[in-house]
């Protein structure tokens, strides 16, 4: 087992989408392929109760596999974990500066996430911890009727 196994477990997280409680529900991945349940984690915020969150990236692990990031859609939030050792601790949730977000992305301590509700983006930095909204970073899209799903950084 190299050293890089022994602190982190391969995980796959999704989110319930809970209108109450919005939660992160993690696994580890085994060998083959399986799953075993890791645990629960709230997330702070709502989701919308949807059966499904109309999204490609609504959960979103970082570059270095230490922050997990998950849109609160209901509560128009975005809450920040530090991953370890199989382990999730939220340390943050901020609005998203807009309505009902869908999708997140991250490169490095770059954050952008996409509004549905108010067809606009918004961006932040990870800073200790932290979610640190960008100055003058809230962009509307093409149309404030249009109907996005999903924000991603270039190569």
């Amino acid at each position: 087992m190299s050293e890089n196994d022994r602190r982190t477990p391969a995980a796959v997280y999704v989110q319930s989408n809970d209108a109450a409680a919005n939660e992160v529900v993690a696994f580890e991945r085994l060998a083959g392929g399986r799953l075993a349940a890791l645990g629960r984690f709230a997330t702070g915020g709502r989701g919308t109760g949807m059966p499904y969150l109309p999204s490609q990236a609504s959960v979103v692990l970082g570059d270095d596999g230490r922050h997990l990031l998950v849109v609160d859609a209901g509560s128009h939030e975005l809450s920040l974990f530090a991953v370890s050792e199989g382990d999730l601790r939220l340390t943050d949730r901020v609005a998203t500066g807009g309505a009902t977000p869908t999708s997140v992305a991250v490169h490095g301590d770059l954050v952008y996430v996409l509004n549905n509700a108010t067809a606009d983006i918004s961006g932040f930095s990870i800073e200790h911890g932290r979610l640190v909204a960008l100055e003058d970073s809230v962009r509307p899209l093409s149309a404030a009727d249009a109907d996005p799903a999903h924000i991603a950084f270039s190569a």
